[in-house]
């Protein structure tokens, strides 16, 4: 099965649909009656028992067949949706995971012992359903129904959707759904060529059945995979006859998508990066050749083409970002099952809801931002939302509720994690921090409550009384910051004492490439991304003032400290003193960087530093300019922690 044609496509959609399972199986505990969601959850779970049969993957097909037992019986209403049948479906679920991720690394399932599942699947069905459904066996092994003398011939015309993926296997599929009602007397095209894909979305099938043309008709009517279909009683014409008249009436049926593997992408990304580095080199050279020739034609020229270069090269930059863009659905579509078990190991009643889950980041992002939210949703649960008898206790509805949200700000993405428990008590943590040794008295005497509230993300800090399997071990906020502050974003807090706490994550778009502000500092030159600039000006000495030994500039009524970008990097004073301000900002706080001038804006590529440079957290990259000269790209959270230890 390794060298499948077919293997990588049916990985990625099992993926797809078992995701997509465990967010729905979710909502349907909460909302058994929803017919339109059973029917969602019951096809994939039809779908990936036929798939995985086709494909030879006999424990993946019989799990998904159990599970597909014990969910018809849910949609006729014939068992009453418990708790703990969503729990072995959930069970189930992970077994089918497991089963995927063996064959993705080897190509083979694997040896698993199923018995103990199916039999708790089984414990909720009827004798009437013990029968194992067509297609749970190896499929050339499936038998056909047979007929009585009351069978009627039918012509089943079905179209495929467009975009269905492995088109023979859900052909295949749907003859196989026939056999099990009837006897299939003909195929067009050939039961092969539909194996090897020698057709477009559709075929035909002459079928002899006991069975009404609508129930025929309901049937394949609830495949997902099938755009259309049509049953008419049989009159003998030659199928490639009724074809040929069709043919004017042919949908396009060319498919609009194409899966990519991501490697590809990610090269594409990287040569994109080089032809911007390329590019802003071009400009540059023509710019200094255009101040010294300008009536020369060929430079005229050479001007031109390279505006147009420019133009084409930030077209495909853009092309490529979209590409790279997901949905962050993808990333909250695992947090309802999360928030269920979690729930219910706490005996607590926890209700999560997702905001804006169709809002597009870069896919690399999405990846490195699973851990921190997780820690983040799972602190909510623990730390955040109280017992049932607490929460009644305060006049409080007996359900905790997390929202989960995401949106566009500016050029960033804002993820919060919000819940309504009891908040962050700064009083404890700050207890806590000194008992640890890491703050003093002293320390927390300049403090304000939201700067007490962030000690929450010191290494180490915990205010769990007991350790669990959840908690308490005093790693996790620490994590969250340092992975989030990694990918040039921030987090902050917001929290009110028995009303509850919101953490507010800012992420850049893409860590690719991004527009740059370009500032020298005693004749260095830095990039700064331009996500992180709140404003520039000149500076006016009479604005600044000491506030406890600290320069500063009240800004809007709010005191924003002031420093010399050279000090921090402890360079020796310029011979003028700097005379332009940068106001930067990780998240709410806020820094002025003074700076010797301010050399414009130019997209950069971002170049890791490599691992010598590690420790120099003020430093998020660098990136090459168009004359070729490296620049430093700085981190605003970085220098802000470079700030606080001088």
């Amino acid at each position: 099965m390794k060298n499948n044609e077919y293997l990588q496509l049916f990985l990625d959609e099992t993926e797809e649909m078992v995701d997509r399972l465990a967010t729905n199986l979710v909502s349907l505990e909460k909302k058994p009656s929803d017919h339109e969601l059973i029917a969602v959850v019951f096809r994939d779970a039809h779908t990936i028992k036929g798939s995985s049969g086709a494909m030879g993957y006999t424990q993946m097909a019989s799990i998904a067949h159990h599970m597909e037992s014990v969910l018809s019986l849910l949609r006729e209403n014939e068992l009453v949706p418990k708790a703990q049948v969503f729990t072995a479906l959930l069970g189930a679920l992970d077994l089918l995971k497991s089963i995927k991720q063996d064959i993705y690394r080897s190509g083979s399932e694997g040896r698993y012992e199923l018995a103990a599942i199916i039999a708790e699947l089984d414990s909720f069905a009827s004798s009437q359903t013990a029968t194992p459904v067509m297609g749970t066996l190896p499929l050339a092994a499936a038998a056909a129904a047979t007929v009585g003398a009351s069978a009627i011939e039918y012509k089943v015309d079905v179209t495929l959707r467009p975009d269905a993926p492995m088109k023979g296997v859900r052909a295949f599929l749907v003859l196989q759904s026939l056999r099990s009602i009837g006897l299939v007397l003909q195929c067009e095209p050939l039961e092969e060529h539909l194996l090897s894909e020698k057709f477009d979305q559709r075929f035909a099938v002459i079928l002899s059945t006991d069975r009404h043309s609508d129930e025929v008709l309901a049937m394949l009517g609830s495949d997902g995979d099938v755009e259309d279909v049509s049953v008419a009683p049989f009159v003998a014409k030659k199928i490639e006859q009724e074809a040929t008249d069709k043919v004017a009436a042919k949908v396009d049926t060319r498919q609009h998508s194409v899966r990519v593997d991501v490697r590809k992408l990610e090269a594409l990304m990287n040569l994109v990066g080089e032809l911007v580095i390329e590019r802003n080199r071009l400009a540059n050279v023509t710019t200094h050749l255009e101040r010294q020739n300008k009536e020369d034609e060929n430079v005229r020229t050479l001007m031109a083409v390279s505006s147009q270069l420019g133009r084409i090269t930030g077209d495909l930059q853009r092309e490529i970002m979209k590409v790279r863009m997901v949905p962050i659905a993808q990333l909250f579509g695992t947090f309802p099952r999360l928030v269920r078990d979690l729930a219910q190991s706490l005996e607590k009643t926890v209700e999560l809801t997702l905001e804006g889950a169709d809002t597009e980041l870069d896919r690399t992002i999405v990846e490195e931002v699973r851990d921190p939210l997780i820690h983040l949703v799972r602190n909510s649960v623990d730390h955040g939302i109280e017992t049932t008898a607490e929460r009644l206790k305060k006049g409080k509805s007996a359900a905790g509720r997390v929202v989960l949200s995401a949106s566009h700000q500016d050029n960033q993405v804002v993820i919060s994690v919000k819940d309504d428990g009891g908040g962050i008590d700064a009083a404890g943590v700050a207890k806590k921090a000194i008992a640890m040794g890491l703050m003093t008295e002293n320390d927390l005497a300049s403090l304000s409550e939201a700067q007490r509230q962030r000690l929450i993300l010191l290494p180490g800090l915990s205010t769990a009384t007991q350790v669990s399997n959840v908690s308490g071990r005093g790693v996790g906020m620490d994590i969250v910051r340092s992975q989030i502050e990694k990918l040039g974003g921030s987090i902050d807090i917001e929290s009110i004492t028995g009303q509850g706490t919101e953490f507010i994550i800012r992420l850049p778009l893409t860590l690719a490439i991004f527009r740059a502000l370009l500032v020298r500092a005693n004749e260095l030159d830095y990039a700064m991304p331009i996500a992180t600039v709140i404003e520039t000006r000149k500076l006016n000495p009479a604005d600044l003032r000491v506030v406890k030994g600290q320069e500063c500039l009240v800004l809007r009524e709010q005191i924003v400290p002031v420093v010399a970008l050279h000090s921090l990097f402890e360079l020796p004073s310029p011979a003028k003193k700097p005379h332009s301000l940068v106001i930067a900002a990780s998240g709410t706080t806020k820094v002025g960087l003074l700076v010797d001038r301010l050399l414009g804006e130019q997209e950069v590529v971002l170049k890791p530093l490599g691992p010598f440079f590690a420790r120099n957290k003020e430093l998020a990259g660098a990136t090459i300019l168009g004359d070729g000269r490296v620049v430093p790209i700085l981190d605003i959270n970085g220098l802000l922690g470079l700030m606080q230890k001088r």
